[in-house]
Protein backbone atom coordinates (compact mmCIF):
# COMPACT_ATOMS: atom_id res chain seq x y z
CA UNK A 1 0.00 0.00 0.00
CA UNK A 2 2.52 2.39 0.73
CA UNK A 3 4.03 1.66 -2.42
CA UNK A 4 1.25 2.42 -4.30
CA UNK A 5 0.82 5.91 -2.44
CA UNK A 6 4.59 6.32 -3.13
CA UNK A 7 4.02 6.02 -6.92
CA UNK A 8 1.18 8.01 -7.37
CA UNK A 9 2.83 11.11 -5.35
CA UNK A 10 5.86 10.95 -7.93
CA UNK A 11 3.13 10.47 -10.98
CA UNK A 12 1.38 13.70 -9.64
CA UNK A 13 4.94 15.39 -8.94
CA UNK A 14 5.90 14.89 -12.46
CA UNK A 15 3.00 15.43 -14.02
CA UNK A 16 3.19 18.98 -11.97
CA UNK A 17 6.47 19.61 -13.19
CA UNK A 18 5.90 19.05 -16.70
CA UNK A 19 2.14 21.61 -16.35
CA UNK A 20 5.10 24.20 -15.07
CA UNK A 21 7.78 23.54 -17.27
CA UNK A 22 4.90 23.57 -20.31
CA UNK A 23 3.50 26.63 -18.81
CA UNK A 24 6.95 28.51 -18.49
CA UNK A 25 7.70 27.36 -22.68
CA UNK A 26 3.92 29.39 -23.72
CA UNK A 27 5.20 32.47 -21.33
CA UNK A 28 8.33 32.29 -23.20
CA UNK A 29 6.48 32.58 -26.56
CA UNK A 30 4.19 34.85 -25.21
CA UNK A 31 6.80 36.97 -23.87
CA UNK A 32 8.95 36.89 -27.37
CA UNK A 33 5.75 37.93 -29.10
CA UNK A 34 4.80 41.03 -26.94
CA UNK A 35 8.63 42.42 -27.26
CA UNK A 36 8.03 42.01 -31.24
CA UNK A 37 5.18 44.00 -31.28
CA UNK A 38 6.39 46.43 -29.03
CA UNK A 39 9.49 46.33 -31.76
CA UNK A 40 6.99 46.71 -34.37
CA UNK A 41 5.10 49.92 -32.81
CA UNK A 42 8.36 51.37 -31.72
CA UNK A 43 9.84 51.00 -35.26
CA UNK A 44 6.12 52.48 -37.19
CA UNK A 45 6.43 55.52 -34.49
CA UNK A 46 10.02 56.42 -35.53
CA UNK A 47 8.47 55.97 -39.32
CA UNK A 48 5.79 58.59 -39.06
CA UNK A 49 7.61 61.23 -36.91
CA UNK A 50 11.23 60.83 -37.71
CA UNK A 51 13.57 61.39 -40.73
CA UNK A 52 16.63 59.49 -39.66
CA UNK A 53 14.74 56.00 -40.43
CA UNK A 54 14.29 57.18 -44.40
CA UNK A 55 18.21 58.37 -44.70
CA UNK A 56 18.79 54.88 -43.36
CA UNK A 57 16.27 53.03 -45.27
CA UNK A 58 18.11 54.66 -48.04
CA UNK A 59 21.23 54.02 -47.61
CA UNK A 60 20.16 50.30 -46.95
CA UNK A 61 18.43 50.36 -50.21
CA UNK A 62 21.23 51.75 -52.18
CA UNK A 63 23.55 48.87 -50.74
CA UNK A 64 21.25 46.24 -51.97
CA UNK A 65 20.99 47.79 -55.60
CA UNK A 66 25.02 47.70 -55.25
CA UNK A 67 24.92 43.47 -54.36
CA UNK A 68 22.07 43.23 -57.33
CA UNK A 69 22.99 40.43 -59.13
CA UNK A 70 20.64 39.92 -62.51
CA UNK A 71 21.09 36.37 -62.34
CA UNK A 72 19.17 36.26 -59.18
CA UNK A 73 15.97 38.64 -60.47
CA UNK A 74 13.92 35.78 -61.40
CA UNK A 75 14.58 33.93 -58.77
CA UNK A 76 13.26 37.01 -55.96
CA UNK A 77 10.51 37.85 -57.78
CA UNK A 78 9.21 33.80 -57.89
CA UNK A 79 10.87 33.84 -53.69
CA UNK A 80 8.26 36.89 -53.21
CA UNK A 81 5.49 36.06 -55.02
CA UNK A 82 5.13 32.87 -52.18
CA UNK A 83 3.37 36.05 -50.26
CA UNK A 84 1.04 36.94 -53.18
CA UNK A 85 -2.40 37.39 -52.59
CA UNK A 86 -2.98 35.38 -55.89
CA UNK A 87 -0.90 32.47 -53.95
CA UNK A 88 -1.89 32.56 -50.33
CA UNK A 89 -5.64 32.65 -51.97
CA UNK A 90 -5.20 29.09 -53.68
CA UNK A 91 -3.01 27.69 -50.92
CA UNK A 92 -5.57 29.08 -48.27
CA UNK A 93 -8.52 27.49 -50.81
CA UNK A 94 -6.43 24.17 -50.84
CA UNK A 95 -5.96 23.73 -46.99
CA UNK A 96 -9.29 24.34 -46.12
CA UNK A 97 -10.62 22.28 -48.97
CA UNK A 98 -8.27 19.41 -46.91
CA UNK A 99 -9.26 20.59 -43.43
CA UNK A 100 -12.91 20.37 -44.47
CA UNK A 101 -12.19 17.18 -46.09
CA UNK A 102 -10.63 15.82 -42.49
CA UNK A 103 -13.87 17.19 -41.25
CA UNK A 104 -11.46 19.47 -38.67
CA UNK A 105 -13.69 22.48 -38.88
CA UNK A 106 -11.70 24.46 -36.15
CA UNK A 107 -8.42 24.59 -37.71
CA UNK A 108 -10.01 25.08 -41.12
CA UNK A 109 -11.54 28.29 -39.28
CA UNK A 110 -8.13 29.31 -37.74
CA UNK A 111 -6.68 28.65 -41.12
CA UNK A 112 -9.01 31.70 -42.60
CA UNK A 113 -9.17 33.99 -39.54
CA UNK A 114 -5.47 34.22 -39.78
CA UNK A 115 -5.17 35.24 -42.82
CA UNK A 116 -8.46 37.14 -43.11
CA UNK A 117 -7.17 39.18 -40.11
CA UNK A 118 -3.51 39.66 -41.32
CA UNK A 119 -5.24 41.10 -44.60
CA UNK A 120 -7.28 43.45 -42.46
CA UNK A 121 -4.20 44.58 -40.35
CA UNK A 122 -2.31 45.26 -43.48
CA UNK A 123 -5.13 47.35 -44.62
CA UNK A 124 -5.38 49.31 -41.66
CA UNK A 125 -1.68 49.82 -40.98
CA UNK A 126 -1.01 50.83 -44.49
CA UNK A 127 -3.77 53.45 -44.28
CA UNK A 128 -2.34 55.03 -40.78
CA UNK A 129 1.14 55.12 -41.47
CA UNK A 130 0.83 55.84 -45.23
CA UNK A 131 4.51 55.71 -46.22
CA UNK A 132 5.27 55.98 -50.16
CA UNK A 133 7.44 53.37 -51.63
CA UNK A 134 11.19 54.47 -51.92
CA UNK A 135 12.11 55.44 -55.50
CA UNK A 136 15.60 55.23 -54.52
CA UNK A 137 16.13 52.39 -56.96
CA UNK A 138 14.32 50.30 -59.86
CA UNK A 139 11.79 48.00 -58.91
CA UNK A 140 12.10 44.27 -60.09
CA UNK A 141 8.39 44.31 -60.55
CA UNK A 142 6.03 47.47 -60.66
CA UNK A 143 3.81 47.93 -57.33
CA UNK A 144 1.45 50.25 -56.25
CA UNK A 145 0.01 51.40 -52.76
CA UNK A 146 2.13 52.07 -49.31
CA UNK A 147 4.92 50.77 -48.34
CA UNK A 148 4.89 49.60 -44.81
CA UNK A 149 3.65 47.43 -43.26
CA UNK A 150 4.69 44.89 -46.11
CA UNK A 151 1.64 42.70 -47.16
CA UNK A 152 3.79 40.55 -48.70
CA UNK A 153 5.76 39.94 -45.44
CA UNK A 154 2.91 40.03 -42.89
CA UNK A 155 0.38 38.07 -44.83
CA UNK A 156 2.71 34.78 -46.08
CA UNK A 157 4.51 34.76 -42.47
CA UNK A 158 0.54 34.58 -40.53
CA UNK A 159 -0.08 32.34 -42.99
CA UNK A 160 2.99 30.11 -43.64
CA UNK A 161 3.13 29.96 -39.19
CA UNK A 162 -0.46 28.92 -39.15
CA UNK A 163 0.12 25.73 -41.70
CA UNK A 164 3.29 25.35 -40.03
CA UNK A 165 1.46 25.29 -36.18
CA UNK A 166 -1.71 23.17 -38.20
CA UNK A 167 0.75 20.76 -38.80
CA UNK A 168 2.47 20.22 -36.06
CA UNK A 169 -1.03 19.73 -34.27
CA UNK A 170 -1.48 16.89 -37.37
CA UNK A 171 2.22 15.08 -36.98
CA UNK A 172 1.68 15.35 -33.17
CA UNK A 173 -1.65 13.62 -33.68
CA UNK A 174 0.41 10.85 -35.99
CA UNK A 175 3.10 10.28 -33.65
CA UNK A 176 0.65 8.82 -30.66
CA UNK A 177 -0.84 6.56 -33.31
Amino acid sequence: MLNGLCESMLKKAKLKAFIISKNRIRLYWLATAFFFVGLFIKLTLELREDNEVDILDQKILLLISKLRVSLFNAAAVDFTALGSPTIISLLLIFGVSLLLFKKDKISALYLVLSVLGSTFLVYIFKHFISRERPQIMDHLVDVSGFSYPSGHSLGSTSFYLAIAFLLCRYFHKFREK
